[in-house]
């Protein structure tokens, strides 16, 4: 899946502005800031007196042919057209014209880009859209999904899937935890940058990632989806019993909730990647691994607090 599946124009714009701030003087969003006399520019950039024009869609059609042809004629050394969705016939017709004058970037060529100068923005889109992270979603939606029925506590009938449960978490745990011990100290010993490098670090990384995804993270989806189907009720009792826990804080807003909006979405991101963007990319990655080891900690220490309270009822 591309990193842009689910992001808009704006979200392009932002790392493509973050991107220049790191290697120019002067940056300035016209569509952010001034729509109404951005003429065609969305970002303009400028160094050593040189100045580059960016305008970025998602997906150009038909529509958007006027606003090319504006940008076609801004003054610039270099005018970027970013496009990350194939264009319409029509417009791809306009590309061909205004090529040489236009500089067209694809996906690929957005990304490497992006790498070159450190977007720390688009480092987090790249780890939210792995397989891994997309299980993880899925299954924390699944699981407050279910709080909107009424709680009961784990029982018989369900406590062998909730012993499988407890053996993907634990599953789960240990390998985001090899993986951050793997990572930190060969993250941390990276002293300037390098897109070369990076490329290679986040490839490596994101491969791990892919193995756990198979190994791990599916098969906790999968019984999760099962538990949900045969007793919802002991998610939500999960629910219960983890939001009383100081970790799981920012998960409160979706209890109750049923629709993935993308309001809901970006909650879940925010507790699973809480880190922000700060000091050089390789210490974000190495904070953004261990956030990771985290939310495998959080989702067992879960699975424990409900095991937890059956104990103890039976010892009372």
């Amino acid at each position: 899946m591309s990193v842009w599946a689910d992001k808009n124009e704006d979200n392009v714009l932002d790392c493509i502005e973050e991107a220049c701030r790191n290697s120019n003087e002067l940056v300035e969003n016209f569509h952010k800031k001034d729509r109404v006399h951005e003429n065609g520019v969305d970002i303009s950039c400028e160094n050593l007196g040189k100045k580059i024009n960016f305008q970025a869609k998602v997906k150009p059609g038909k529509e958007h042919i006027e606003q090319l042809e504006r940008f076609s004629e801004s003054v610039a050394d270099e005018r970027i057209y970013v496009y990350v969705d194939q264009p319409s016939r029509p417009f791809k017709k306009s590309m061909d014209k205004l090529n040489g004058v236009v500089d067209f970037w694809d996906a690929k060529k957005l990304d490497e880009f992006l790498i070159s100068n450190r977007s720390q923005l688009y480092i987090r889109y790249m780890f939210l859209n792995t397989t891994l992270a997309r299980d993880i979603h899925d299954a924390l939606f699944k699981i407050f999904s279910c709080s909107n029925v009424n709680p009961t506590p784990l029982e018989s009938p369900i406590l062998d899937y909730w012993w499988d449960f407890k053996d993907r978490a634990t599953k789960l745990h240990a390998n985001l935890e090899l993986i951050e011990l793997f990572w930190k100290d060969r993250l941390l010993s990276q002293d300037k940058h390098s897109s070369i490098v990076l490329k290679g670090l986040l490839d490596e990384i994101f491969l791990g990632f892919a193995i756990i995804a198979k190994t791990c993270s599916k098969g906790l989806l999968d019984v999760i989806t099962r538990i949900a189907k045969q007793q919802p009720s002991v998610l939500s009792y999960y629910v219960i019993k983890v939001l009383k826990s100081t970790p799981w804080g920012g998960m409160v807003c979706m209890k109750g909730e049923t629709e993935c909006s993308v309001k809901e979405k970006s909650i879940i991101h925010e507790w699973m990647l809480p880190t922000k963007g700060s000091g050089s990319e390789y210490s974000l990655i190495s904070n953004y691994l261990g956030d990771f080891h985290n939310i495998g900690q959080n989702i067992e220490a879960g699975v424990d607090y409900v095991f937890s309270a059956r104990q103890n009822r039976e010892a009372t």
